[in-house]
């Protein structure tokens, strides 16, 4: 790891088991094949090898697996993002535009069949791949990448006590311009990665439910243009002065404050954020509302030198955008909707009992605070609003028990989740991993 990992350097066995299990690494051969490292294995039980796989690699939420014959006992898969299926020129220059990709564990069993053997192929930076087989198939635990020579020898260990005869082959930094014979040949058809597809079933479903929500929605417009259709100059004029009538003689100030289900829509894609993918790590995320939308902003991290910008991607969320910071941190960018109301403010009048609610949530929260309260502006002094500026730190899992406070009138400044450098931590009642820091505007009397 680099210098500037030192922070992570007391979860590093735990940051390793999870870039084992999403980093890959791609190379192409003099033939224009391109080679993959970092492929899921599982084994396979029952009489329908390929079967079972593909249902298992489509829990695991992957694009593609290998199968490498109808008798194998092993498969892998891997969730390869769109991004990365773009034209290629191998070493001789010629350009490749066809998706074709191949199984380096899968090469390297198939040209193994008798015996057990292992492979290491070192990388800059003390970094290390292993691929091991035993008479043809891929053991499970290995395709995998390892920070330092010493976690390798730990899994070599392991994989020795079950086969002792095990036959060892290092591959020096480098080897990627000198391959191996069994890299250098042309790939046998049974170790290329298979796209997984849904069923015409599936497809025909998918589309019926799309028609059926079509045809409503332009059942339901034409409907609404139908009536306005129907509404007289004379009684948009009448309405028009019926509200302004209204809003003249009024004598409590509205104010526009968050739903209860405000926050869920942020929190619900922060909770699909990977902390760690690739080779980077989150270190933190910030959110700000505007008048219509939650404005967000995820920075990453590098782990270590391995970790390119290639290997971060998101292909399970829509609407994102990924910008690269020089040359260690990047911006992942989104926006969600935003849910307000109006409401009367100063609510409830003359009562305490948004205090007791907030005293409730105490033992879930390692801080809350509330400032003095503040006259707003924009109202004349008669009518003017008052608001408390409230502030709420504590575990990002307290944020479920705000639903204790949509009766309440806030209108929420922010919301920040810090990722603390230790990830293995214990967790505690008021303290986890992932720190919520939320502040707004809290209405009342």
């Amino acid at each position: 790891m680099s210098a500037n990992d030192s922070d992570f350097g007391s979860i590093e066995e735990h940051v390793d088991d999870v870039v084992a299990s999403h980093m890959t690494y791609e190379v192409v051969n003099s033939s224009g094949a391109k080679l993959l490292l970092g492929l899921q294995w599982f084994a396979l039980i029952g009489s329908r090898p390929e079967v079972t796989a593909q249902k298992i690699a489509k829990a695991l939420k992957s694009t593609h697996y290998v199968l490498l014959s109808d008798s194998s006992r092993v498969a892998g898969c891997i969730k390869y993002s769109s991004r990365q299926k773009g034209r290629l020129k191998n070493l001789a220059g010629q350009t490749k535009t066809k998706f074709v990709a191949y199984s380096v564990a899968a090469l390297f069993a198939t040209s193994h069949r008798q015996g057990a053997h292992a492979c290491i192929f070192s990388q800059p930076d003390n970094g290390f791949w292993l691929v091991a087989s035993n008479d043809g198939h891929v053991l499970c635990n290995t395709d995998r990448f390892f920070c330092n020579r010493s976690l390798i020898e730990q899994e070599l260990e392991q994989i020795r006590n079950r086969y002792p005869a095990l036959t060892l082959v290092v591959l020096e930094q480098g080897w990627e311009r000198a391959l191996p014979v069994w890299l250098r040949a042309q790939p046998s058809k049974d170790t290329i990665l298979l796209a997984l597809r849904y069923s015409r079933r599936q497809i025909f479903i998918v589309f019926g439910c799309c028609s059926l929500m079509l045809w409503i929605i332009l059942v339901g417009y034409r409907s609404d243009l139908s009536r306005s259709a129907r509404l007289s100059t004379d009684q948009g004029l009448a309405i028009d002065s019926a509200v302004g009538s209204i809003r003249e003689n009024a004598t409590d100030p509205m104010v526009e404050v968050d739903t209860g289900e405000s926050l869920h829509t942020v929190v619900s894609t922060i909770g699909g954020l990977p902390v760690i993918r690739g080779g980077w790590k989150l270190h933190d995320i910030e959110c700000f509302p505007t008048e219509l939308i939650w404005q967000c902003r995820a920075r990453y991290q590098r782990l270590h030198a391995q970790a390119r910008n290639s290997s971060l991607t998101f292909p399970e969320l829509d609407g994102v955008d990924l910008q690269y910071l020089p040359l260690n941190e990047a911006l992942l960018v989104w926006s969600t909707k935003r849910l307000t109301r109006q409401v009367l403010a100063n609510y409830p009048n003359g009562s305490n009992a948004w205090m007791t609610s907030l005293q409730e949530l105490e033992p879930a929260f390692a801080s809350i605070t509330v400032s003095p309260t503040v006259l707003t502006s924009s109202f004349s002094s008669k009518s003017a609003p008052r608001f408390y500026q409230v502030r709420l730190t504590g575990p990002l899992r307290a944020v479920l028990l705000l639903d204790r406070l949509k009766h309440i009138p806030i209108r929420w400044a922010s919301l920040v989740v810090i990722v603390e450098p230790n990830l293995n931590q214990p967790p505690a009642t008021k303290g986890s991993a992932l720190t919520l820091e939320l502040q707004g505007d809290l209405y009342a009397n």
